[in-house]
């Protein structure tokens, strides 16, 4: 696990969110929904914050003040993220690692990437869908928890 994993359970467990070890929805379907309806709506906050840089950007702002600003902005959104992985039991790390992975995939058939015009990067030939290994390697912590509470 990495450092700012450790962290994220630290927080988590400072603040008495949940911090799951494995994969699980905690309190059911319909909670796990209405958690997603909640997180959805602290990800808008955090988007709207964004405007309020763009803002900023409009006036010349001292460029190490204005990056600051950008990358608490970016980090608070990560780490938003990274606490409701936690709540959910999945290993962000490993998820992230498969999620890259499959980025890598979106090549064209010449190896090169394919943009829209926002600049967002699209799916290429060789592009394969990061669900069928998440739900392997879901499936594998849930047994390893499985296994551990059988061993205690």
């Amino acid at each position: 696990m990495s450092k700012f994993q450790e962290q994220i359970k630290s927080f988590n467990r400072m603040y008495n969110l949940p911090c799951n070890d494995s994969p699980r929805l905690p309190e059911g379907y319909q909670a796990a929904a209405q958690r997603i309806r909640d997180f959805m709506k602290i990800l808008q906050e955090e988007l709207e914050e964004g405007n309020e840089l763009i803002d900023k950007l409009a006036v010349v702002t001292p460029l190490p003040e204005i990056l600051a600003e950008i990358a608490d902005w970016l980090c608070d959104i990560q780490i938003y993220c990274a606490s409701e992985m936690r709540k959910f039991g999945l290993d962000n790390d490993a998820c992230l690692n498969t999620i890259m992975l499959s980025n890598f995939s979106k090549l064209d058939e010449d190896g090169n990437p394919i943009y829209d015009s926002r600049g967002k990067l699209l799916k290429g030939a060789n592009y394969w869908p990061p669900e069928p290994l998440l739900r392997e390697q879901i499936t594998h912590q849930m047994r390893i928890a499985v296994q551990q509470k059988l061993d205690e």
